[in-house]
């Protein structure tokens, strides 16, 4: 499935939510990705029940994202915002190492980290200057690809976010960026 940012950004994601049940495309990974409940449980604030299910399938999950994006996506750059979840920078990790690209998740931090993409009333620019980068982005070049990984979406912000700042910094022309995620709310 696929979520589009108001900037044009698309965001493949695996899963959406709902209260009662879910009907995948792909029926030979239902049984599998239906138990990912934890994703939801993360979503919902209840912690608590997610921890055990998101330890049993979270080698199997960058594998079903990467699925979902178009074999012809080859991405110089994975990123995934600053979260107090893990979730987002183990999948960047993974899907790095399963495209054989650069990770730049460790080079972004929050200034406040309670400030969150997902509130309705925060700006795009509050975001971006909540951020900081430690890292030169120089490295970026005209017409690379950057995927940005999240855990869940809902308004697209945290991904437009990221997606700004990177453009700012990097001075480079013409990325083309996307976004993976697991959970669209």
């Amino acid at each position: 499935m696929i979520f589009t940012t108001p900037t044009g950004v698309p965001v493949y994601v695996l899963k959406k939510y709902r209260k009662n049940y879910w009907m995948p495309e792909n029926w030979g990974k239902a049984n599998e990705v239906n138990t990912l409940d934890c994703i939801q449980n993360f979503a919902s604030g209840r912690k608590e029940d997610a921890q055990e299910h998101y330890e049993l399938h979270k080698d199997k999950i960058p594998g079903w994202l990467k699925e979902e994006i178009p074999a012809s996506v080859n991405p110089r750059f994975v990123v995934s915002p600053p979260s107090r979840r893990a979730v987002a920078g183990d999948l960047a990790r993974s899907l790095s190492v399963i495209y054989g690209c650069i990770d730049l998740s460790a080079s972004f931090v929050k200034k406040d980290p309670l400030l969150r993409a997902g509130e309705q009333c925060v700006s795009l620019e509050t975001l971006v200057e909540n951020l900081i980068c430690s890292a030169d982005l120089g490295n970026i070049e005209d017409g690379d690809s950057i995927l940005i990984v999240d855990d869940v979406i809902s308004t697209g912000k945290s991904i437009e976010c990221m997606k700004e700042l990177i453009t700012r910094l990097s001075c480079a022309h013409d990325l083309n960026f996307l976004g993976a995620t697991i959970l669209r709310l």
